[in-house]
């Protein structure tokens, strides 16, 4: 029969990590371009420091944009590049094009 304290500590050790992982942010700063790119394309979707404080949501295509947004080119600095395209991030429509 599996211990009471055992039950408690699995599951305390469960949890830590989880939260250990939903805080995690990947530093596309820090990458080469070609890095960075490929990152955002197999994640799909993903939220990623920019900077040392700064961070932002990078998507491979417009599907991860809610319906009110649009996908827009997205460019960000990284190891060896001033201007890496990152695929897209998401950007509000314009007001007069929204619900129609």
């Amino acid at each position: 029969m599996v211990s009471f304290n055992r039950i408690v500590l699995t599951a305390g050790s469960v949890l830590m990590l989880g939260s250990v992982a939903a805080e995690a942010r990947p530093s596309l700063y820090t990458m080469s371009c070609a890095q960075a790119q490929a990152f955002v394309q197999r994640q799909g979707s993903v939220v990623a420091n920019t900077g040392p404080m700064t961070y932002e949501k990078f998507v491979s295509n417009g599907k991860y944009c809610d319906r009110t947004q649009r996908a827009v080119s997205a460019h960000i600095q990284t190891r060896d590049n001033a201007q890496c395209r990152i695929d897209y991030k998401c950007a509000g429509l314009p007001r007069d094009t929204r619900g129609r």
